[in-house]
């Protein structure tokens, strides 16, 4: 722990862009899938929370976790890992190319402890912003995500690029870590709040090409 906390220091001294008061974990959740979700809050803007990296910390090792944004000041992560007691969430930024360290959030609970959402709880759980799978947002066979993204942005009403950000952040966990590492086929369709979220294709293409400079 005392190699960690040195670590944490000497990154934290590098980040000045975001801190980790700007943050907080509501709760703890799992999907219909048994995937632990972490609910944020966070005072930053929706670009710099997507452009954040978030660690599930324990026993000294580092689970990198996916996620999306869900709202203004509102973020969801992904892990497939049980939390013991003690468990943080890292979350860290990159400044300048490099890796710069912006805190530590205790979790509030060991994860065993945490139910599947029953069915029954739906109504008064956060309002679902994505569809269910559907073929029509599956890669074709040899098909890129480039050519995908293509070919589905028309009826999405979005831009190349748009399309492959609302297919990001929709299907998290079908991306290793960065929009430009898909390691599945099989992906959902944006919802509408996703479909307004990258409306500007122009944004979209910003970020995108800042992502792949990284």
């Amino acid at each position: 722990m005392r190699a960690w906390a040195l670590c944490l220091a000497l990154l934290c001294g590098s980040a000045q862009a975001v801190s980790i008061e700007q943050f907080q974990v509501d709760r703890l959740s799992r999907d219909a899938q048994g995937q632990t979700q972490i609910w944020l809050t966070t005072e930053v803007s929706q670009n710099t929370a997507r452009r954040l990296r978030y660690f599930l910390v324990q026993d000294g090792q580092l689970e990198s976790l996916s996620g999306e944004v869900t709202g203004p000041g509102q973020l969801v992560l992904h892990s497939a890992a049980q939390a013991k007691p003690g468990a943080e969430l890292w979350i860290s930024a990159q400044l300048n190319r490099e890796p710069d360290a912006v805190g530590r959030l205790p979790l509030p609970a060991p994860l065993a402890s945490i139910a599947p959402l029953a069915q029954t709880d739906l109504l008064s759980a956060p309002t679902p912003i994505q569809s269910e799978p559907t073929p029509d947002c599956n890669l074709l066979p040899e098909e890129t995500l480039w050519r995908a993204s293509e070919r589905l942005a028309p009826q999405f009403h979005l831009g190349r690029f748009g399309m492959i950000w609302a297919l990001y952040e929709a299907n998290p966990a079908r991306f290793t870590g960065s929009v430009h590492r898909l390691k599945g086929r099989t992906l959902r369709c944006p919802g509408p709040v996703l479909q307004a979220r990258w409306q500007d294709e122009s944004q979209a293409q910003q970020e995108f090409e800042a992502v792949a400079t990284r």
